[in-house]
């Protein structure tokens, strides 16, 4: 009860004696920098055990149906896809830590066939996703 009592006593903002002051001095005290550095290089890594995951995905469905894949398509979809969850997880007003992954599967459907409209669907695997940060 007292904590909460002084907690809303205590100024939001100011140089010194405010909750700023209590965050810059406490990341400070916890080396939050390093860790953030650290969360970054892990991040860096993830992203490119996904990209390796995703080429090999291609090569898989490539020895297996005989049919090339537009990787840039692909990427450039699970990109679209991963900036629209991270911008709507800025926006969101729920403070739940979310975690967005990039999803390197689904389905590629390629339209074969003239006016008779024929398709074919190309399966590249599932996601790739995850882990919390």
């Amino acid at each position: 009860q007292l904590y909460n009592d002084l907690f809303y006593e205590i100024p939001s903002n100011g140089e010194t004696n405010s909750h700023e002051f209590l965050v810059k001095t406490s990341g400070e005290y916890i080396n939050y920098d390093q860790v953030q550095e650290e969360i970054e290089a892990l991040r860096e890594e993830i992203t490119g055990l996904r990209e390796e995951n995703l080429e090999l995905q291609v090569e898989i469905t490539k020895f297996q149906t005989g049919e090339e894949i537009d990787v840039g398509a692909l990427v450039r979809e699970a990109e679209a896809q991963t900036n629209d969850a991270e911008a709507s997880s800025r926006n969101s007003t729920n403070n739940t830590n979310t975690n967005s992954s990039l999803v390197t599967g689904g389905s590629t459907t390629r339209s074969t066939g003239g006016s008779t409209g024929g398709s074919t669907s190309t399966s590249t695997g599932g996601s790739t996703g995850g882990g919390g940060y």
